[in-house]
């Protein structure tokens, strides 16, 4: 206990904590459902709608009335759609002192900012057009349904890199679950029985040189599903290609149906295939972005070119569907001071719910982060900034990033995660989508709990770090050279205390929202 309250960045939590709690701050209330913008005045009877409402309000009070002595808070209620603004705020947008902060915070109703658009159930028809009958299976037939995405306002979709790792895409959720894009097999992974061309030119070991791919691989495959696959329509394979510890996806450009053998259109990093004798397992993968594969509830399908979506709902239900398209960060906190959020929660969005940069002495709170397509949250330089109290899960890379202070001077950021539920991460990236990632000089976690990662659960570089009193388990769970809690290759990072934590061999917890890996 004692090396905490010595942490300053836990001390400021505390004044803030209770200066949030005595203090007479001034109150505007914002209602998603029942306020005006036009007509309200930010009062609990005549809320205001838009969250940037209230915070042009507070501009224009600091300059004419000057900041409230005892600080600001904006109560926050309803269902935020975000999926195209992005909620910004700056250095005209802080707190005065931890005694006046600027609070925005979830009501005893609850706020949710949801960055993706919803699909209504009506815009959905059930698949019967003979072209894309033709292409699925029959025990999929009657029960895809098919969402024009243009007469739903949503853009043309932008096809797939020919090779990705972080995933570039929109990404489908209903019922608070992430859908699975089409894929095959179902389950688990297809191994590769002989690798033909493995992309590589010669190396001479002698000299310790290293592989790298160079042109398209060529491999053979033992599955039948493949000669219904129709390639021009873009078919990508994910794989850890060479190693356990590096995943890619690469577009399909051939199949070669006679010889049972496919080519891609680019290289992999590293090549296809062992790159030792001593390496002896079967190189693993999955076919996904399969209209031909959309064959079990919960699996969906963009045709790009006609900007329709394919849906083999759950149950039937398309009452809570969403598709993620929102890039930016759903709230973007730079250059502020004394700023807190506190309560809200967010989902099904492509960029940060969360974005703290560059601020002093602010804090995310009592938040709940989850189904995000890539990262949760970032907290970034400044100093004594964090994050407490607060769950997030379910993405598809990384939950939460933190960073900041100076190496090269050794200057600390204070900044910190204390209290936190970080779980279920890397859903679409397997290899560097950490429960949580720290970095820089001087940051702080402490009394935390991380689970559940196909690959590292908590990565770490920097120096005068202090990581305390935190439960790891369930990492590793799909990839290799790795570990609960890992560094990399960096003789400079020193300094840091790693001390009081535990570490468990359980089985992965159960959580609702969990389905396959994407």
């Amino acid at each position: 206990m004692l090396s905490i309250l010595k942490n300053p960045a836990v001390l400021l939590l505390l004044c803030v904590c209770t200066a949030c709690a005595n203090a007479q701050e001034k109150v505007f209330y914002v209602n998603a459902g029942s306020g005006n913008d036009a007509t309200g005045n930010g009062s609990a009877a005549a809320p205001w709608q838009s969250v940037q409402k209230a915070r042009d309000a507070v501009r224009a009070l600091r300059k004419t009335d000057g900041f409230p002595k005892d600080g600001v808070a904006v109560e926050l209620t309803g269902t935020f759609m975000c999926p195209t603004e992005t909620l910004e705020f700056t250095a005209e947008d802080g707190g005065e002192s931890a005694d006046a902060p600027m609070i925005y915070r979830a009501s005893a109703d609850g706020a949710l900012f949801i960055g993706g658009s919803q699909l209504k159930a009506e815009w959905f028809t059930k698949v019967e057009d003979a072209e894309t009958l033709a292409r699925l299976k029959d025990c999929a037939k009657g029960k895809v349904f098919a969402c024009d995405l243009t007469k739903a306002g949503i853009p043309q979709i932008e096809p797939l890199p020919v090779k990705f790792r972080t995933w570039p895409s929109v990404e489908l959720f209903s019922n608070d679950r992430a859908m699975q894009i089409a894929r095959f097999p179902n389950e688990g992974w297809l191994e590769i029985p002989n690798v033909i061309d493995r992309g590589v030119d010669p190396v001479d070991r002698t000299k310790d040189e290293w592989e790298f791919g160079v042109r398209p691989p060529v491999f053979e495959y033992s599955e039948e599903e493949p000669a219904r696959w129709d390639v021009s329509r873009g078919v990508w394979l994910m794989g850890f290609w060479c190693m356990d510890w590096y995943s890619e996806s690469l577009k399909l450009a051939s199949i070669d149906k006679e010889k049972k053998r496919f080519t891609t259109e680019v290289n992999s990093l590293y090549g296809v295939g062992n790159h030792s004798k001593w390496h002896t397992a079967k190189r693993r993968y999955y076919a996904f972005n399969l209209l031909e594969e959309l064959d079990a509830p919960g699996e969906w399908y963009i045709d790009q070119e006609k900007n329709v979506l394919y849906f083999y709902p759950v149950d039937g239900d398309l009452s809570s569907v969403f598709l993620s398209v929102q890039k930016s960060p759903i709230f973007n906190i730079h250059d502020a001071k004394f700023f807190v959020l506190d309560g809200i929660q967010a989902k099904c969005s492509l960029g940060l719910a969360v974005y703290l940069v560059r601020c002093e002495d602010s804090v995310i709170r009592n938040v709940r982060v989850y189904n995000m397509t890539n990262d949760g949250i970032s907290i970034s330089g400044g100093h004594r900034n964090g994050l407490t109290k607060s769950e997030v899960f379910g993405t598809g890379r990384t939950c939460v990033s933190l960073w900041g202070g100076d190496r090269k001077t050794l200057e600390k950021c204070g900044n910190y995660v204390t209290y936190c539920h970080l779980h279920h991460s890397g859903r679409l990236q397997r290899n560097g989508g950490s429960c949580l990632t720290f970095n820089g000089c001087g940051c702080y976690i402490a009394h935390s709990l991380f689970h559940d990662s196909p690959y590292i659960c908590v990565s770490y570089g920097g120096n005068e770090h202090l990581f305390e009193f935190n439960e790891i388990h369930s990492a590793m769970m799909e990839s290799g050279d790795g570990g609960g809690m890992y560094t990399g290759r960096d003789w400079g990072s020193l300094g840091n205390v790693v001390q009081f934590n535990s570490s468990t061999t359980s089985a992965p917890r159960a959580w609702s929202g969990r389905r396959r890996m994407a």
